[in-house]
């Protein structure tokens, strides 16, 4: 065996455990992280072996979709706080809940309820009010109170702001000029035909600068950051709820590279796994990120303990 060709962050694949992922290596003793390995305790995907074992193959493949994204080592596993999930363990808990995927009528609900009809809803009302240029239209008319007041109609229509969110960014908009280049800036963004770091970067530094008053909720965080964009178009942009999407990624052994600045490498990643997910969810009737953000928030329900029948 050609032991040079097992190297640290090689993937390989064994008879029993499948597809892994060489995360450490210690002269002919490895660790190995197994993609689709079930977890009764935390770091049982992460095993020892030893190269005379003969067990391990190289892979086929260069690249694997959840594997390239890997958190880093920590210890003698992976940088987790709880037991993770694989994909197939994701999709099986929400088929619990919704056995028809994303065409399940308590899914999609309706007036009453359903886990998306309000997301739905208050992107139809984002293309009515909004969309297909008015609101670039309105702000070159100089009405920006206008958009501003639309912009907070759509806002409100979800329940994805807190209440102090909301406070906030209505506050933050009452100034007229840095509420013109917020959404100069956000219409900027949603207008280009492919999303772009420069343009992203604008936007951050759009919303930075909208005021916020002393003692209050700060209005530069990623809801208020994200919830325009994926309400206007939720086939491109992803909403970034912080606690239920990091804890979420790290149930699925993703590396979020999360931080609390807003920034676009995290952002990008957030975009990455939102594709990931997306693949895996398509046969399910998935049909954009709103369902993709609903799986993100039920499988970290989940995996929190709630929410179980």
């Amino acid at each position: 065996m050609n032991t040079d060709r097992f190297r640290l962050g090689a993937l390989v694949t064994h008879p029993e455990w499948g597809p892994g992922k060489i995360v450490d290596v210690h002269g002919d003793l490895l660790r190995v992280y197994f993609r689709d390995l079930l977890e009764e305790t935390r770091g049982e995907a992460v095993k020892r072996i030893s190269l005379g074992s003969g067990f391990l193959a190289l892979a086929e493949v260069r690249s694997d979709p959840w594997l390239d994204y890997l958190p880093p080592l920590k210890g003698e596993r992976l940088a987790l706080s709880r037991a993770r999930w694989t994909i197939g363990q994701a999709i099986e808990n929400f088929r619990r809940l919704y056995p028809l995927g994303f065409n399940d009528p308590g899914y999609l609900g309706g007036k009453r309820g359903g886990e998306q009809h309000q997301k739905r809803r208050a992107h139809e009302l984002y293309l009515s009010t909004l969309g297909d240029g008015q609101g670039q239209q309105l702000l070159s008319a100089g009405e920006v109170g206008a958009v501003a007041k639309r912009s907070l109609a759509v806002v409100g229509a979800v329940n994805l702001l807190s209440p102090l969110e909301q406070m906030a960014l209505r506050n933050g908009l009452k100034e007229k000029d840095a509420a013109r280049e917020f959404f100069d800036a956000l219409f900027d963004l949603l207008a280009a035909p492919r999303l772009e770091r420069v343009r992203f970067g604008r936007y951050i530094e759009a919303l930075q600068s909208l005021p916020a008053k002393e003692g209050k909720a700060r209005v530069a965080t990623w809801p208020i950051l994200t919830i325009l964009p994926f309400l206007a178009n939720p086939v491109c942009f992803m909403f970034l709820k912080p606690e239920v999407t990091r804890r979420a990624a790290e149930t699925l052994a993703f590396d979020l590279r999360y931080e609390s600045r807003l920034n676009w490498p995290t952002y990008e990643r957030l975009l990455i796994m939102s594709r990931l997910l997306m693949e895996d969810l398509r046969p399910l009737g998935a049909a954009d990120w709103i369902d993709v953000q609903t799986f993100i928030w039920i499988t970290e329900r989940k995996a929190s303990g709630a929410g179980k029948k």
